[in-house]
C-alpha cells in the first residue's frame, strides 16, 4: 500500500505573491514612465507661462525704449517745473538797486532821480513826491530818467510795472497792461531852447509784448485815459477845460508816424500817444518828447555791441 502523502490545503488568501527582478523592472519603468510624463508636462506648464509672460513684457529692445522714453518725459516734466519756478520768481522779483549810477533803462538819459514811494497810500501822495522831479528842468535838450523805488526791509528796490500802475490808479484794460512786458520808463525831457516859460515834458515809455493788443487796448482807454493822466501830467481840468473828459482823441503825424492826440478847444495839444515801433509805446503831452525818444531808440539799436 502506498503510503497517504499528508495534503496541504492552503486558503487561496494565504498564497503570496513571487516577484520576480523582471517584474521589479516592470514596475519601476512604469512607474518612471508616470513621473516622466507628469514632469514633462509640468515643464511644458511652465515654458508656456514663461512664453506668455515674456510676450505681456514685450521683448528687451522694447523694454529699453520704454525705459529711455519714460527717462525722457520725467526729466522734461521737470525741466517744465523749474522753468515755470524760475520765470515766476523772475517776473515776480523786484530789482534791488546795487548801483545807483549806472541802472539800465529803455533809452539811455543824461540824469536820474529817486522817488521812494514806500509810503505813498494814495493818487495824491504820489502825485505829490512826483511833481517835484517832472518840474526840474535840466540842461537844454536832455532826458533825465525818474525811478520810483519802494523800501522792504530797508532795501530799496525799484518799483515793478504793476505796482506803478497801482499807485497811480491806472484804468487801463486789462488786456493791456497784460501785454506789456513789465519793462518801463518814466522821465522828462527838456527842450532844446531853455528860457523862464520852459518847462520839461513828462513821458512814459512802456516795452509792448503784443502790439496789436495794446494797440486794442489804447482805444478803449481814450475813453477814460484823461481821468488817469491828468493829475500825473498836470493838466488843468477846470472850468470850461472839464469838457476835455469828453473830448475824443483825433489823429495825427509826428515824425513821419501815426499818433494819436487830445486837444483843448483851441486846438492846442494836450495829450499824446505813439507807437515808436511796435515793441514801445510812448505817453507824453509834446512832439518834441515824441521825437527825441524815438531817436534815443534808435541809436540804442543801433549801438555796436
Amino acid at each position: 500500500m502506498e503510503e497517504n502523502k499528508p495534503q496541504i490545503n492552503k486558503a487561496s488568501g494565504d498564497i503570496k505573491t513571487i516577484h520576480t527582478y523582471l517584474t521589479d523592472m516592470a514596475e519601476t519603468v512604469r512607474d518612471n514612465e508616470v513621473s516622466v510624463i507628469k514632469i514633462a508636462m509640468a515643464e511644458q506648464k511652465k515654458h508656456e507661462k514663461e512664453d506668455i509672460y515674456k510676450k505681456a513684457e514685450g521683448t528687451g529692445f522694447s523694454k529699453t525704449i520704454l525705459i529711455i522714453g519714460s527717462i525722457i518725459l520725467i526729466a522734461g516734466a521737470l525741466f517744465g517745473v523749474y522753468y515755470v519756478i524760475q520765470n515766476n520768481k523772475e517776473k515776480s522779483a523786484p530789482i534791488t538797486i546795487l548801483n545807483t549810477t549806472n541802472i539800465d533803462t529803455l533809452i539811455s538819459y543824461d540824469n536820474q532821480s529817486f522817488v521812494d514811494t514806500t509810503d505813498v497810500v494814495s493818487l495824491n501822495d504820489f502825485t505829490s513826491l512826483l511833481k517835484p522831479e517832472t518840474d526840474k528842468v535840466n540842461k537844454p535838450d536832455a532826458i533825465s530818467s525818474i525811478f520810483l523805488t519802494s523800501s522792504i526791509s530797508g532795501k530799496p528796490e525799484l518799483l515793478k510795472l504793476e505796482d506803478f500802475i497801482s499807485l497811480a490808479s491806472i484804468s487801463a484794460p486789462s488786456s493791456l497792461t497784460r501785454s506789456l512786458s513789465g519793462n518801463y520808463m518814466i522821465g522828462t525831457y527838456t527842450p532844446t531852447i531853455v528860457d523862464e516859460k520852459t518847462k520839461p515834458h513828462l513821458f512814459l515809455l512802456f516795452q509792448v509784448k503784443d502790439y496789436n493788443l495794446v494797440y486794442a487796448g489804447m482805444l478803449e482807454w481814450e475813453k477814460t485815459i484823461l481821468d488817469n493822466m491828468y493829475n500825473i501830467f498836470n493838466i488843468d481840468v477846470t472850468g470850461d477845460r472839464s469838457q476835455l473828459f469828453e473830448t475824443p482823441f483825433k489823429d495825427i503825424i509826428v515824425d513821419n508816424k501815426d499818433a494819436r492826440v487830445l486837444s483843448d478847444k483851441d486846438g492846442n495839444p494836450v495829450l499824446y500817444y505813439i507807437f515808436i515801433d511796435k515793441t514801445n509805446l510812448v505817453i507824453t503831452d509834446s512832439q518834441d518828447t515824441i521825437k527825441k525818444i524815438g531817436t534815443m531808440l534808435l541809436l540804442k539799436k543801433t549801438k555796436p555791441l
